[in-house]
């Protein structure tokens, strides 16, 4: 017969922590002869005074599987069975009141150990935190406002808000180290010499909102800006999406939520506002909260409004009805300013609104993006980008509007570089409308030379063709390989007023395509534009429109790249991960015969057209694209195969919509020029 602790480490070898808290539990060591019945339950008792339910339930477990083991060759104590059966684990959790937690915070710690305890302990208190990530934060895990850690239980990644208590407690942690058991005893005499006499136990991790089981951050796009604290520390506001299977599919209303944390109440604070309600930011005396809010649920590209809510009162106003543009990155200066950004005309400018008055004034103009604004003393520190320049970041006058660089991250490399001359013009369109187009010269330009040119058509379809500076779609880039670059901001993008952002909803074979037209058919009139080597690229909706435009370019093009695009309309409204998207801008469902705009959007898809398919065409797709499936591009590349026309399939197993991999990126653009030169270039 084997000794109990041979016959348990045989079997869990990691697990000799059961067999030490049976010893402890009742001061014998883990024999055969040792186990009775009392002895079971005073080691299951001691367990529910120390652990988390689900470690009681899992010890007790491993226990009684290898007593099971050992049932016919040991005389095991009657009801063994039943009393390691654990299921439900009495509560013994203590609470601790906020006066409690007080009595802790002025505690004075009388050894070097009892501090870094102390304050260990606080952390966890304020943060939720689980033991093992708590006792190993500093202040180095302060990012952005938050508490950034990689969880040791879990090895992902996690974010907590920061409360003002929890930075002063990092900054002046102290460096030592100590063990778990002597953590635990000087915490319970922490609380033993601040009057604290009820049991205080360790908690491995954080309480959660009883009743609760909505994600925050909202997926897939929700970051830290979605939690933030009270001012006072007695609450948080969060945004969330309520709502499960179809309903949450096909909505886009999110609303915020403010939890008690002393009564453990949540409220909605935005209840009955239809749209995305998301990126809370308090004021500096932490009366008002200010926010971005979307009125129509269904319709990801709403108008973003600008709100402000009095959170004693709920009292709410919007400041942005005289206002045609998007509002983002709100930033509070004082408790009557407040600076964001919005796109107007293609570029993301910096504005500033006085709650007093509600009025609105642009600050900043210029070629270029500004990405965040953050007032500091009687400046705005920005970031700012272009299609010629990745982000640095800036001191922002906000009297004048000028701007003063302040890091040169990239000096090194764009001195090296020659950027080509990027240049606004604006387009009659079709329905005599304007339309601003940006053309992006090759450096050292020569307008007395022949230059191919690419039709670039935009994603989204609801996203600007600003001035934004991407790795991938870099028009530098593509320039700098001997192209003119086209890009036009056709109708439905933001920044030319929502009647424009709107009119492509249910209308994507229509104004749209002519817009792509109209700019490519004025350019190629220019002298140095060959257009018998024109060519067209575009990703998610300009993978659409390149597909769509390959059975309608009446032999304009002679060189198509379309990546993620939707090639099948019917088969993107059943695949798609978002189907508030699909209902709203293809105007319905396949099976609504009745519905002329559904059926508009779905007789005239890609695929039906592909009898008219007569260019060569790459296709890039990633196989866990969940916005637009991977068989569209398989489906398109195939199309092209058996039609007999040039195609090429560029395949990701591991990418997304997007392709996020370093290496993935280079073969990337290896091949989206390869292409191009191969057709444009003879």
């Amino acid at each position: 017969m084997k000794d109990l602790r041979i016959a348990f480490l045989a079997k869990y070898p990691k697990y000799e922590i059961i067999l030490n808290m049976y010893s402890r539990a009742n001061d014998c060591p883990a024999t055969w002869e040792n186990l009775s019945k009392v002895r079971l339950q005073t080691f299951v008792d001691y367990m529910e005074e120390r652990l988390a339910p689900n470690s009681v339930r899992q010890y007790a477990a491993k226990l009684k599987a290898v007593l099971n083991l050992y049932n016919e060759e040991v005389e095991l104590p009657k009801d063994y069975n039943k009393i390691l059966s654990v299921k439900n684990v009495r509560n013994t959790n203590v609470w601790l009141t906020d006066e409690e937690l007080e009595r802790i915070i002025t505690y004075a710690p009388k050894n070097t150990n009892e501090q870094l305890v102390r304050t260990q302990f606080l952390i966890g208190a304020f943060t939720g935190c689980r033991h093992s990530d708590y006792t190993r934060l500093n202040n180095r895990n302060i990012v952005g406002g938050m508490i950034s850690y990689v969880s040791l239980k879990t090895k992902t990644h996690a974010t907590v808000p920061l409360k003002p208590i929890v930075k002063e407690l990092l900054t002046n942690l102290p460096k030592e180290e100590v063990s778990d058991p002597t953590f635990n005893n000087n915490i319970r005499n922490i609380c033993r010499k601040a009057g604290i006499t009820e049991a205080v136990k360790v908690f491995k991790a954080g309480k959660e909102v009883e009743g609760e089981k909505w994600e925050s951050p909202v997926r897939p796009w929700g970051g830290t800006e979605q939690l933030i604290w009270t001012k006072d520390g007695k609450g948080v506001i969060y945004m969330a999406r309520k709502k499960e299977g179809v309903a949450y599919m096909s909505s886009t209303n999110t609303d915020l939520y403010l939890y008690d944390l002393n009564s453990g109440k949540t409220t909605n604070l935005t209840e009955g506002m239809m749209g995305y309600d998301q990126n809370q930011v308090i004021s500096p005396n932490g009366e008002l909260m200010a926010w971005e809010s979307m009125e129509r649920d269904g319709y990801e590209a709403d108008k973003i409004r600008l709100f402000v809510m009095n959170l004693k009162t709920g009292e709410k106003k919007e400041y942005t009805k005289d206002f045609d543009q998007n509002v983002g990155g709100l930033s509070w200066a004082d408790d009557n300013t407040i600076y964001f950004i919005s796109d107007y005309h293609a570029t993301d400018e910096i504005y500033k609104l006085t709650l007093n008055d509600g009025k609105i004034d642009k600050l900043t103009e210029g070629v270029h993006n500004y990405t965040s604004v953050i007032p500091v003393n009687d400046y705005l520190i920005a970031t700012k980008v272009s299609m010629s320049k990745p982000a640095e970041i800036y001191k922002v006058d906000p009297t004048t509007g000028k701007d003063t660089e302040l890091s040169f991250v990239n000096k090194g490399i764009l001195d090296q570089l020659t950027m080509g001359k990027v240049e606004s013009r604006w387009i009659k369109t079709t329905d005599n409308k304007q339309m601003l187009t940006w053309v992006i010269y090759p450096p050292h330009f020569d307008p007395n030379k022949k230059y191919p040119a690419i039709l670039y058509c935009e994603g989204g379809p609801q996203s600007t063709v600003s001035q934004f500076w991407s790795y991938r779609w870099n028009f530098q880039m593509m320039a700098a390989n001997g192209y003119i670059i086209v890009a036009p901001n056709r109708r439905g993008l933001p920044g030319f007023g929502q009647e424009w952002n709107e009119q492509i909803s249910g209308d994507y074979p229509g104004q749209n395509i002519k817009d792509y037209l109209s700019a490519i058919d004025e350019l190629k009139q220019e002298p140095y534009i060959d257009e018998n080597r024109l060519g067209c690229v575009g990703a998610s909706y300009g993978g659409f429109s390149v597909y769509f435009l390959a059975g309608h370019h009446d032999k304009r093009f002679k060189a198509f790249i379309a990546h993620c695009g939707i090639f099948n309309m019917e088969m993107q409204y059943y695949n798609t991960e978002e189907m508030w998207f699909a209902n709203w801008d293809m105007g319905g469902a396949p099976w609504e015969k009745n519905n002329k705009v559904a059926q508009r959007t779905f007789d005239n898809s890609p695929h039906k057209f592909v009898g008219e398919w007569d260019t060569p065409i790459l296709v890039i797709h990633g196989q866990k694209d969940f916005r637009i499936d991977a068989s569209q591009g398989m489906g398109a590349f195939n199309a092209a195969r058996m039609r007999g026309i040039p195609a090429q399939y560029l395949y990701f197993p591991e990418e997304c919509h997007w392709v996020l991999g370093c290496q993935n990126g280079i073969l990337w653009q290896r091949t989206f020029a390869a292409w191009l030169d191969k057709w444009l270039k003879k």
